[in-house]
């Protein structure tokens, strides 16, 4: 479970979702040494998914600290109530940057509405290592728009 969830928040703050994510570039920018408080992942999906089994609100935060202080891209403060990368994210991208993602990336479609990124990535990962699964929903209704994009580690 840890390596699982020490794997989950390296992906949210790692660069690849970083580019996207909106809402956890603010978090970082509202802190000027780049922590979140750790709290922040107690209201992701998929954390939640991962937490189910934990009974009390501080062992979550427990788990989520013990799972940051293993990892190699993250860490947590003295505290260990907040975390961040140990390499600052760079939001500046060169064109160069933009045109290297846009090779690695494809398109896709015709996939049913209750498809998700773990299986998206499953699927793909025969083609190469994917990095990043991005599969619009509709605002109100929160369905599938029926389209997505995959990322790559390299061109495929």
């Amino acid at each position: 479970l840890e390596k699982t969830i020490q794997h989950q928040l390296e992906f949210y703050l790692g660069d690849v979702n970083l580019r996207k994510d909106k809402f956890l570039l603010e978090q970082i920018r509202k802190n000027d040494k780049g922590y979140i408080d750790i709290n922040i992942f107690l209201n992701f999906n998929k954390i939640k998914s991962l937490l189910k089994n934990i009974p009390e609100h501080q062992d979550k935060l427990n788990v989520l600290a013990e799972a940051v202080i293993t990892s190699e891209v993250l860490k947590v403060n003295n505290s260990r109530t907040k975390v961040k990368r140990k390499i600052p994210f760079s939001e500046q991208l060169d064109r160069k940057d933009e045109e290297e993602i846009d090779k690695r990336t494809v398109y896709i479609e015709n996939f049913p509405e209750d498809i998700n990124h773990e299986m998206i990535a499953k699927i793909f990962s025969k083609c190469g290592k994917v990095l990043h699964v991005s599969l619009p929903k509709y605002a109100e209704s929160k369905t599938f728009k029926g389209f997505g994009f995959v990322e790559f580690a390299v061109s495929v």
